[in-house]
């Protein structure tokens, strides 16, 4: 069966639109209300069905899905589906990884898998020469393969793929550093695996760059913010339709940006500016840009996106790396031997909050193996973190430190006597990654 042309009217008069808003709370707690896998749809094929699967009904209400975190959700339904549907020989992907070479082995591993290995989870991580297992190895992982592609020099390639973009809050491509097209690709391919996976990679490449992605057209204010305002005003003097071609003669010069050896006219602004706006959003790399494009679509078809925006893509790959403390206090759990109004969990929040920002996320990666958040905080890390109480004094009669579980995103808190005896050992137990190990 198949919908009127007019959907929404349909929905209204039938009464759809009204019950779905009233039961808002309810369907996205049953549609969308844990983090969904490639098993729940085993043995139930009939869910391929369009007319009767979650994500059809989820998209086609936009009111269901009002924050970035529900779409991220509402998409990854549409992947399953997609993958249920065309993915018959789908394998489940893992990877072995050098740690002196860590983007050589894994973008070469990602770049032999097939795209639909790629659409289902990462079920294994593991190291040259190690023997530990466990889900803490796969969040651990997608910190070393973001710090591997941005902002410093690596062992396997000399030159990050990203860097910081001067004067900027945003990366972008790096330009003339000798990587290939094929590792830009596998970029792309990793950028996809970084939302189906729910662990983003902390890149804050502009929302202007995932526009493109998208296919859709864009305007000198979808890059306002990557210009200086002088930048801007003579772009837009150039621009102006009450230009004469006098006035444009009298510039002397290409249109900035351009990357045109001809002066700027009447007959060629519009070329020219076009070329500007690319060479904005790409860095001047423009067949790099369009790797990571081609990378990132063979792995999350365009279609599978029609209703985000390039906002919400920037979001579930760059994350959270504002670490709110407050929201910790909402989304935890104690485990044995404290309760929520211990003394040591209050101190080791007054702790937390005392951090900076590069603390915090040192303390989320001795407990997580994460150094970002997704979408939507601590509430969406999947496994809430837990605090368990330990004793205070180890097998030698010393004050014992802190240590964690990252495959269960639990930490094993001594019972302090103190503040400040917890403060000093946290902070060791961080600094140091003290019987921070993976474990489990």
């Amino acid at each position: 069966m198949s919908l009127p042309a007019d959907r929404d009217a349909f929905f209204n008069q039938t009464g759809i639109t009204e019950f779905v808003n009233g039961n808002r709370e309810n369907l996205v707690r049953e549609g969308l209300g844990r983090e969904v896998d490639r098993s729940d749809f085993i043995g139930s094929r009939e869910r391929r069905v369009s007319m009767t699967s979650p994500g059809y009904w989820i998209g086609r209400f936009p009111q269901l899905v009002n924050t970035p975190a529900l779409r991220r959700k509402a998409l990854i339904l549409r992947i399953l589906e997609y993958t249920l549907a065309n993915d018959a020989n789908r394998m489940d992907f893992g990877l072995n990884v050098n740690r002196a070479r860590p983007l050589e082995t894994s973008f070469r591993a990602i770049s032999r898998a097939t795209a639909s290995d790629l659409r289902g989870k990462i079920r294994r991580v593991s190291y040259d020469n190690e023997l530990a297992i466990g889900q803490g190895l796969i969040r651990e992982w997608f910190s070393l393969i973001a710090a591997a592609v941005s902002f410093r020099q690596t062992p396997d390639t000399g030159v990050p793929l990203l860097s910081p973009r001067g004067e900027t809050n945003f990366d972008e491509i790096v330009r003339n550093n000798g990587v290939s097209i094929d590792q830009y690709n596998s970029l792309g391919r990793l950028l996809a695996v970084s939302i189906i996976n729910g662990y983003p990679l902390g890149f804050n490449l502009p929302a202007v760059f995932y526009k493109k992605l998208l296919g859709q057209a864009i305007v000198l204010e979808d890059v306002r913010d990557l210009l200086s305002v002088a930048e801007v005003n003579s772009i837009q003097y150039v621009m102006d339709a009450t230009r004469s071609d006098d006035e444009l003669a009298d510039i002397s010069a290409p249109l900035m940006h351009s990357g045109s050896r001809d002066d700027v006219s009447l007959a060629n602004r519009d070329a020219q500016f076009a070329s500007m706006i690319d060479n904005i959003c790409t860095n001047s790399s423009p067949e790099k840009s369009q790797a990571i494009t081609d990378g990132f679509l063979s792995v999350i078809p365009r279609e599978l996106l029609e209703s985000l925006t390039p906002e919400d893509i920037r979001s579930f790959i760059r994350g959270n790396g504002d670490i709110d403390i407050a929201d910790f206090r909402l989304h935890y759990n104690v485990g044995h031997g404290y309760v929520r109004n211990s003394r040591q969990i209050g101190w080791l929040f007054t702790v937390l909050e005392e951090y900076d920002q590069h603390m915090r996320r040192q303390f989320l990666r001795f407990v997580t193996g994460r150094s970002i958040l997704p979408t939507g905080g601590f509430g969406n890390l999947g496994t809430l973190i837990g605090i368990d109480r330990k004793q205070r004094l180890d097998n030698s009669g010393s004050v014992a430190l802190p240590t964690t579980h990252t495959c269960f995103h639990s930490i094993d808190l001594p019972e302090y006597e103190s503040l400040d005896e917890l403060r000093r050992k946290l902070t060791t137990a961080i600094e140091y990654d003290a019987a921070g190990s993976m474990e489990g």
